[in-house]
């Protein structure tokens, strides 16, 4: 009895250590009509959110589904390769260039399925950049409608609050004075 016990007890241990964690999922933010705005930078509702482009996979032609790359100008911190497994679903991985020591991944997939006259639209996913360097996609949120182009977009870095700025400007300045007079004094 005690030998079956610590049996299921190893059994457990190794299943939680070699299994994937539920925060490596891509987890849905929205479906939107029309298409997605790449090269230009991703901004939804939230206006924290607003990441570069990073990469473009261009599906020309749906009875060969394969990819026309587009880098955003100026990308070089990894490699993005896709495969297609149908018109409507496939895997990704996306590999750190060399020379990058600490590798981030995507924070956001985009899937565009389908054109406009047929109510079509795109898809937004978030990722764990510092977990997800690859996974599986498909339009399921797109009424499996055939790809016509996936984009990934990377973490912006959100702005500094101007009033921050200004009461850093403004101890400054009181240093400055305060120290002045007492020089004076």
């Amino acid at each position: 009895m005690k030998v079956s016990k610590i049996l299921c007890a190893g059994a457990v241990a190794a299943a939680v250590c070699f299994t994937g964690a539920s925060a490596g999922a891509a987890t849905l933010v929205g479906v939107f009509g029309g298409n997605d705005p790449f090269p230009d930078p991703l901004i939804l509702d939230d206006p924290e959110i607003n990441t570069p482009a990073l990469y473009k996979c261009d599906d020309v032609d749906e009875q060969d589904p394969s990819c026309v790359d587009e880098y955003a100008p100026g990308y070089t911190d990894g490699v993005f390769d896709v495969t297609f497994d149908s018109a409507t679903s496939g895997s990704w991985t996306w590999t750190p260039a060399d020379g990058v020591t600490e590798p981030v991944g995507p924070h956001y997939i985009v899937l565009k399925a389908g054109q406009p006259q047929n109510d079509g639209g795109w898809a937004v996913y978030e990722l764990d950049p510092t977990e997800v360097f690859g996974g599986l996609w498909d339009t399921g949120d797109l009424d499996d409608k055939a790809i016509s182009h996936i984009s990934w977009y990377n973490t912006g870095i959100p702005p500094i609050p101007l009033p921050a700025a200004a009461w850093l400007l403004i101890a400054g300045l009181g240093t400055l004075v305060a120290v002045r007079r007492k020089k004076r004094a």
